[in-house]
């Protein structure tokens, strides 16, 4: 699958700078004979809410266009491109990018492709960074010195126009041979769903205020009348950093909204002595206690309640280790990362339910591993080593017939694949 490096592309592929709206005109006219764009972006966000987005980069036949949202330029045109169009937008590891586009058009990227979530399913590690991508696919050593760069800083250095320019140039090179691979071995479609869901508004919208407080660190460790506390000044921070694009942290840290729910202050007093207030909740004082008031005044059967994680039992403990050595051999025979193949979650859930409608007993995960591991757990086949490789033997009724490589009929037919 590697080839040789090619020269021209990179920071010598036709690169154009876009900050007139002639300029953007003429790229959507020139991206709209293409079936296939490659895309990125270069961001900031340390002190705001929402990402401030500092430059889009698009790559399209043997050019990139390196788009300036800082420019008088009006982005809404290309919302055709990005939201209203056949073209297959290509991203690695997309989800920040998605969320921030989302931002700008207020509309779901879509169709798209993401490089990292379909190498996964080729033999690599779960979240291959893309200088890892390109080298594994085009053997191509990318320079990464532009990471951490003033983004918004204008005018842009020509080092940052090149690094920008990388970052889609090969991608878009490298996409077609993951996609042919991906097609040769009959894994394009596994990615349908997850591509799906990655295409919805409910993945990349704003979370709702009421539900914010369920992203809270260590939040399953309050009672009711707590979290109906923490749900209620979560909420009133939700709403505050949405408004004034501030990040939930400068508006009110985790820890102190725990803390918050657990002495429940009823006056200014009792508010702050709290450890981790900020200037921002300080000055705003009678809303948090506000919110503390609403949470404690909710009736005992409208409290919401979180399950907190249980340890497994032994036995189901066991059972997931068993589970995992199976997976981990599948895994590594059909040259797929473990973790998407079946995570511990994924693992955890089917072995205490045995549910027909378990993530693993769907689609192509329900041919690789989610059937033998229903039989694993049914007890109707076992686990052996062999040369210090996991295999599995089928059980008689009275006992456990002798271990053979050929002993896995009643299974789905699964074809070995090689590493790419």
């Amino acid at each position: 699958m590697r080839q040789a490096p090619d020269k021209r592309i990179g920071t010598t592929l036709n690169t154009t700078l876009i900050q007139t709206p002639e300029a953007l005109d003429q790229v959507i006219e020139e991206i709209s004979h293409h079936d296939v764009i490659a895309v990125d972006t270069e961001f900031i966000r340390e002190k705001t809410y929402y990402a401030q987005l500092c430059l889009i980069q698009i790559a399209y036949g043997d050019r990139v266009a390196l788009i300036d949202p800082l420019a008088p330029i009006d982005l809404d045109r290309l919302s055709a491109v990005f939201c209203e169009s056949d073209i297959l937008k290509v991203f690695h590891s997309g989800q920040q990018d998605l969320e921030i586009l989302y931002h700008v058009f207020k509309k779901p990227v879509r169709p798209l492709f993401d490089t990292q979530c379909a190498a996964a399913l080729l033999g690599t590690a779960e979240q291959i960074s893309y200088s890892g991508l390109v080298k594994m696919i085009l053997d191509v050593d990318l320079r990464k010195i532009g990471s951490f760069s003033q983004w918004a800083h204008r005018p842009l250095s020509s080092e940052q126009l090149s690094y920008a320019s990388d970052d889609v140039s090969y991608l878009l090179r490298a996409f077609p041979l993951i996609r042919r691979k991906l097609a040769e071995l009959g894994r394009l479609s596994w990615l349908e769903e997850e591509f799906s869901i990655r295409q919805s508004e409910q993945y990349v919208a704003d979370i709702e205020p009421e539900q914010a407080y369920l992203h809270l660190k260590r939040v399953a460790t309050l009672r009711p009348r707590q979290l109906a506390v923490a749900r209620e000044v979560t909420a009133w921070r939700q709403r505050q950093a949405v408004s004034r694009d501030r990040p939930r942290r400068h508006i009110l840290p985790d820890e102190t909204i725990i803390e918050i729910a657990r002495k429940q202050p009823r006056t200014a007093e009792g508010l702050e002595s709290i450890r981790g207030l900020t200037a921002h909740a300080r000055r705003n004082t009678s809303q948090i206690l506000r919110a503390v008031q609403e949470g404690l005044s909710l009736p005992d059967d409208r409290l919401p309640c979180i399950d907190a994680p249980k340890k497994p039992s032994t036995e189901i403990d066991a059972s997931v280790r068993l589970a995992a050595a199976l997976v981990s051999r599948r895994a590594k025979e059909h040259h797929i990362a473990p973790h998407v193949l079946a995570s511990s979650e994924m693992l955890e859930e089917f072995v205490r339910t045995r549910d027909a409608q378990a993530q693993l007993m769907q689609g192509w995960r329900k041919m690789l591993i989610g059937n033998e591991l229903k039989d694993l757990l049914d007890g109707t086949i076992a686990l052996y080593l062999k040369d210090g490789k996991v295999d599995t033997v089928a059980l008689r009724q009275e006992g456990c017939e002798s271990p053979t490589q050929e002993n896995t009929q009643g299974h789905d037919e699964v074809p070995k694949m090689k590493r790419i």
